[in-house]
């Protein structure tokens, strides 16, 4: 409750629209819209707003795994399972799974990779940021300056879904966003118009909210 969203109004609407939501369903949450408008919204429809930015996969995984203890996972949810990068595979629930590349600041919860030889992350907290490494300490007693590239914020995987394919949003004007792709400059819509913009008008699409 009390997140700060964007949503689709309705199932004619092209476009999602900035607001807030005040009360939480298990299949419509209502939001109060920036505009004035407001209703229950599928919650499908919904997703947090997350800037685009984090850690970068080392491995080439979509998404992070809690796999014991302290330990964490790059590697790929295929319906039940989650296929980890060096090929173990383990069946899953979705409370396990955290999304990668997720942007942090000070104080946050993270997964970060401790070395270049560990191949797997350790949970920490980030309690110093620097412009190429931030200092972390780990919950199993290790703390150190990381590379920013290797820190993750914890956030579990969920959150609203794509309606139009795409696979970011953008904050388009005012307040209204709509889905498409990144691609070097340009942020391309899911109706095809095309726009030079920065990361900081890019947000991600999907998140728990």
């Amino acid at each position: 409750c009390n997140d700060k969203v964007w949503a689709y109004y309705t199932q004619d609407n092209k476009y999602l629209n900035s607001g807030k939501v005040i009360a939480v369903g298990a299949e419509k949450s209502y939001v109060e819209f920036d505009d004035g408008d407001k209703g229950p919204i599928p919650n499908g429809w919904i997703h947090k707003m997350v800037r685009f930015g984090g850690g970068t996969t080392r491995f080439g995984g979509s998404h992070l795994i809690h796999w014991d203890t302290t330990r964490a996972f790059e590697g790929k949810f295929e319906a039940n399972d989650f296929v980890a990068h060096d090929g173990d595979r383990r069946e899953i629930s979705k409370s396990d799974i955290y999304k990668l590349g997720e942007m942090w600041q000070c104080n946050d919860k993270v997964w970060a990779y401790y070395t270049q030889d560990n191949k797997y992350l350790n949970s920490g907290k980030v309690i110093a940021v620097g412009a190429e490494k931030s200092y972390v300490e780990f919950d199993d007693g290790d703390k150190g300056p990381i590379p920013n590239g290797w820190i993750h914020k914890m956030v579990r995987f969920g959150g609203g879904t794509t309606r139009f394919g795409g696979s970011h949003l953008i904050h388009w004007d005012t307040t209204r966003a709509f889905e498409g792709k990144f691609e070097a400059n340009d942020f391309v819509a899911h109706d095809g118009d095309r726009r030079e913009i920065s990361k900081s008008d890019i947000y991600k699409l999907g998140e728990m909210w």
